[in-house]
């Protein structure tokens, strides 16, 4: 394992995020978390790690959607686009949708952590399995569920970035494999908790930076 780019570190950091007692190290199935020396086990757990809210993509549970940070303009098509989504079952193509976005949006954090992101090809989301690889799977009922949220992931694309479609909805994902990496990034880097929005309690979906089953 190798110490990751200074960089990772550092656009957090100039934006209060901070760790303490952990190394952030790179190998070749991603990006892990790691002690900084040996500790004796504590009774209470201990900080490791702090990410303010406004690095996280926050999104309510419910209808009406509210955001935090709040970055999509209003009139912006994407809302429409997370707005045609069902409330009860799509959350995973909600944060797609604003993680994505975020990739478009100058200087928003994301931006720059989508760097450190795995890419397409990294990504252990087996969303992204071949059909070769679901058909190695021990488990049929679990390859017959991928095949499933690959289709609902697809079609949802191809209904909302067809040919017509305005270039800043486009260029967020040209293919649809973009789109389908987004979900499975949002899928392992998802917490759900409650918080206020808008002088409100809600339940939110909440994409977490520094975090996911390959960082």
């Amino acid at each position: 394992m190798e110490p990751v780019d200074p960089d990772f570190y550092r656009i957090g950091y100039v934006r209060s995020m901070r760790a303490y007692g952990v190394d952030f190290k790179e190998g070749p199935n991603g990006f892990g978390v790691y002690a900084s020396k040996d500790v004796e086990a504590l009774r209470r757990p201990r900080v490791i790690m702090e990410i303010p809210l406004e690095l996280m993509l926050t999104i309510s549970k419910k209808l009406p959607w509210m955001f935090f940070p709040d970055i999509i303009p209003l009139g912006h098509p994407i809302f429409d686009i997370i707005n045609s989504t069902d409330p009860e079952t799509d959350w995973d193509l909600r944060l797609a949708c604003l993680l994505l976005f975020s990739f478009d949006c100058k200087d928003n954090f994301w931006q720059y952590y989508g760097d450190f992101l795995p890419s397409e090809d990294e990504c252990t989301s087996l969303l992204l399995a071949t059909e070769e690889e679901l058909l190695e799977l021990q488990d049929p009922d679990l390859a017959s569920k991928v095949r499933f949220q690959q289709q609902r992931a697809l079609e949802f694309w191809k209904k909302n970035w067809h040919s017509d479609v305005p270039l800043k909805i486009k260029r967020l994902a040209r293919e649809p494999q973009r789109f389908i990496w987004a979900v499975g990034i949002a899928q392992s880097r998802c917490i759900n908790m409650q918080m206020r929005m808008c002088a409100l309690t809600q339940e939110a979906n909440m994409l977490i930076p520094y975090a996911g089953q390959d960082a």
